[in-house]
């Protein structure tokens, strides 16, 4: 669907933006920003405007000169300024204004296809070596996580802030019985990762799948082998070498795709 359709469907009310939001972040991965700032006023608040592309653009001014900027920062950027408005592509038919939690469930969505990419997040670390845990008002115990080095760094000045792999992060959260994560924790960008979204972000390769699954069948072809082989028979030594040979090539598959599921990118 096209940004336009989307924000059009949103506006009225026809997409709601738990639907809007995956589709856009996929779409608009740049936003363009007028080079001489433009920003919008009302009773709610104010901040900045945007547009989606160049023919939003022109629905606003023929001549006006923009600059493309990553929407992830431009997200993060104006919630952490404090800006409770977003108008997106004004005088134009697509034309929408998002609010703070709007702006927040957005730069989430634009968070965890970068995440995603990268195979992990910054996590904290205690002065003693801990994984920094988080105990909410409710109760609620979270794992802070972070886009980057320095926006943990910003939070906890004393803690080590070191990039952790999604595998290891869901293994540690539901090891310590954390609710969830909790992206930039301590900003006013922060938001949850509930267990839906680690499990969308741990995403185990294809590879990494199906060798898990052929390992599971070999060992089951082994133990059948060796029972067929103890009440019948010998079996034929190709069969056996063959076997054996299959045996080591899943092992490896699934050696290089465990490698490449826990690095993380930095960035």
């Amino acid at each position: 669907m096209e940004p336009a359709l989307l924000l059009n469907q949103l506006k009225d009310g026809t997409l709601e933006p738990k639907h809007a939001f995956p589709q856009l972040a996929s779409k608009v991965k740049y936003l363009l920003l007028p080079e001489s700032e433009l920003r919008i006023k009302t009773d709610e608040g104010e901040g900045p405007v945007v547009f989606t592309d160049a023919e939003a653009v022109h629905a606003f001014q023929a001549h006006l000169n923009t600059k493309r900027t990553d929407a992830l920062t431009v997200l993060k950027t104006t919630l952490r300024n404090k800006q409770q408005l977003l108008l997106i592509n004004p005088n134009h038919e697509s034309m929408v204004v998002l609010r703070k939690d709007d702006m927040k469930l957005l730069m989430r969505e634009y968070a965890i296809r970068e995440l995603k990419k990268r195979g992990g997040a910054n996590i904290l670390l205690t002065v003693e070596g801990q994984l920094r845990f988080i105990e909410l008002p409710d109760g609620a115990k979270v794992l802070p996580v972070y886009l980057s080095e320095a926006d943990g760094k910003q939070v906890y000045p004393e803690d080590h802030c070191l990039p952790l792999s999604w595998h290891d992060i869901v293994v540690n959260c539901k090891k310590y019985n954390a609710e969830a994560a909790f992206l930039q924790m301590g900003h006013e960008e922060q938001i949850g990762l509930n267990y839906s979204y680690l499990d969308q972000l741990e995403g185990k390769s294809w590879a990494h799948t199906a060798a898990s699954w052929a390992m599971k069948l070999w060992f089951a072809g082994a133990f059948l082998g060796l029972f067929i082989n103890y009440f019948i028979g010998n079996l034929n030594e190709w069969l056996i070498a063959f076997y054996l040979w299959f045996g080591i090539i899943i092992f490896i598959v699934g050696f290089f795709s465990a490698r490449k599921r826990d690095k993380v990118k930095k960035k």
